[in-house]
């Protein structure tokens, strides 16, 4: 007992002394700077997770806009007709799209689910890629048969068959989250589309009737462009 006495006497002592307050001010400042310091850290390591969070955000925005590139070249990578007699058509986008329109102009619109591949980019965050028909439109005209008795003869006017559609593209990307304890983001992007002039018709290049086939492909023209982000929370 009687230490513990003396030990707060002599501190009270250093207190009372010039030197003593020099002291305590001296920690003070330590204290504050301490604090600062800890606010410093507390903030940077803020701005790093941020950082973070923000690049992978921009990358998945990258892989969206990638994607709907993608789409959006095929559809515009109209050929000529005799490009599509020679079958090196028949793999593209914009042809199986408007042929798809055309073999089931009686059925109902379902939507379509797209899995595809960019040379060079990592698809793995991609959730899904749909492509929904809210709009078509086929007319059908013809066909009218020759008449070699008029002068001069009417030739055969072949059955044709037009079509208009319209279209949304939607691409949904995973955002890699910074942590597990991060709330997985999602973006979903819709890109609107409007199909014109696509004409198909009974005769081919050289004249001779068969199956309908294009003689137009028409154009496929983009409307607008819409980012839609959502969370969601994993199982």
């Amino acid at each position: 007992m009687m230490l513990i006495i003396k030990t707060i006497t002599k501190t009270k002592a250093v207190l009372k002394s010039k030197s003593g307050a020099s002291l305590m001010f001296v920690l003070g400042i330590m204290l504050l700077l301490l604090a600062i310091a800890g606010s410093i850290m507390a903030a940077a390591s803020a701005n790093i997770g941020a950082n973070v969070r923000q690049d992978r955000y921009n990358r998945a925005v990258l892989l969206t806009d990638s994607v709907h590139r993608s789409i959006k070249h095929s559809l515009e990578a109209m050929p000529n007709t005799e490009a599509y007699i020679d079958n090196e058509f028949a793999n593209s986008l914009a042809f199986q799209i408007a042929r798809a329109i055309y073999e089931n102009a009686d059925a109902p619109n379902d939507t379509v689910e797209l899995n595809i591949d960019i040379a060079g980019v990592d698809m793995s965050s991609v959730n899904s890629i749909t492509l929904d028909i809210t709009y078509q439109d086929i007319k059908f005209n013809g066909p009218i048969e020759a008449v070699p008795e008029t002068n001069p003869p009417m030739q055969r006017i072949p059955r044709t068959a037009t079509i208009s559609a319209q279209m949304n593209v939607c691409v949904v990307v995973e955002v890699d989250t910074a942590s597990l304890r991060d709330t997985p983001q999602l973006i979903t992007t819709v890109a609107s589309y409007e199909l014109s002039g696509a004409v198909l018709s009974d005769t081919n290049a050289s004249g001779e009737i068969g199956e309908m086939i294009f003689s137009d492909f028409g154009k496929w023209v983009l409307k607008s462009y819409e980012i839609i982000e959502s969370e969601t929370i994993k199982n």
